[in-house]
């Protein structure tokens, strides 16, 4: 039996797969990919921190281009904020 969802390897980051290497590129014209942290992977898919998956996603739609996207979606919360939590209360 096939598992439809990926196991949770790294939080706070997502995959964006787009159809092939020329969907890819165009994507990339479109998007400010100079203040996104990303790392390329091949020739269609893109590695991003999950705080910028919403504003990847418009932009992509407004375009027409409509990515698989995934990850965990949830944004990452910082690893010292229970520590901060503490302190505050």
């Amino acid at each position: 039996m096939a598992r439809k969802d990926f196991p949770v390897i790294q939080r706070g980051l997502a995959l964006v797969l787009c159809a092939d290497q020329a969907a890819l590129e165009e994507s990339l014209t479109h998007l400010d990919i100079d203040v996104i942290p990303h790392q390329r992977l091949g020739n269609r898919a893109l590695l991003v921190p999950t705080q910028f998956i919403a504003e990847i996603r418009a932009t992509l739609h407004e375009q027409g281009v409509f990515p698989r996207v995934i990850g965990d979606l949830q944004p990452a919360q910082p690893l010292d904020a229970d520590a901060n939590q503490e302190e505050a209360g």
